[in-house]
């Protein structure tokens, strides 16, 4: 029949290869050192054909996308001496975390790019993990993310739509679990 009279988007055609190699090493430094070395490689293409109707005119519109991106983590692990039973873990490391970028939804009246960039992290992290009793396990870690890119969503005429943003997020996380008896935990 004839084409409704309202905006509609439909994408009979999409294409995702994403592809990836990664490895990881430890270096034991000490007997209570231990060294973390990450690597990691991500390849990623699409492609992607949409097809607007608004009223009785009808567009077609083709998104391709090519990226590629080296990662990785670097961090120690102590444990110190003080503990001989070895129930506590000291830490830090360091990341760079990616994540692909995509298209967003062609239509009147959107006002954003027609895609979005891939989302970078670095990201800053050290804690303390401890069995401090028996029945008593201590957690305790600081983190720092700084982001280039952040992928955040937001509904614009009545569809989704992808943008970046840059961002700095840092926070304290603590967590005690206790065990009690017969399996319970607080």
């Amino acid at each position: 029949g004839a084409t409704p009279p309202f905006f509609r988007l439909e994408t009979p055609v999409s294409d995702l290869s994403s592809y990836a190699g990664f490895g990881e090493v430890y270096v034991k430094l000490a007997d209570n050192l231990k060294l973390t070395g990450g690597l990691r490689w991500t390849q990623d293409r699409k492609a992607q054909v949409n097809r607007n109707m608004l009223f009785e005119e009808i567009d077609y519109v083709s998104n391709t996308s090519h990226t590629e991106a080296w990662t990785g983590r670097l961090g120690l692990d102590w444990k110190p001496a003080f503990d001989p039973a070895g129930r506590t873990l000291v830490y830090g490391f360091y990341s760079r975390g990616y994540k692909g970028g995509g298209f967003n939804p062609n239509g009147p009246d959107v006002g954003v790019a027609p895609w979005f960039k891939p989302e970078f992290v670095d990201a800053f992290e050290a804690g303390v993990k401890t069995v401090a009793a028996q029945r008593l396990s201590l957690n305790l870690s600081a983190f720092y993310y700084d982001y280039n890119g952040l992928q955040i969503s937001k509904s614009v005429s009545r569809t989704i739509l992808n943008e970046n943003i840059d961002a700095k997020i840092w926070g304290l996380e603590a967590e005690g679990v206790l065990s009690l008896d017969h399996g319970w935990q607080i």
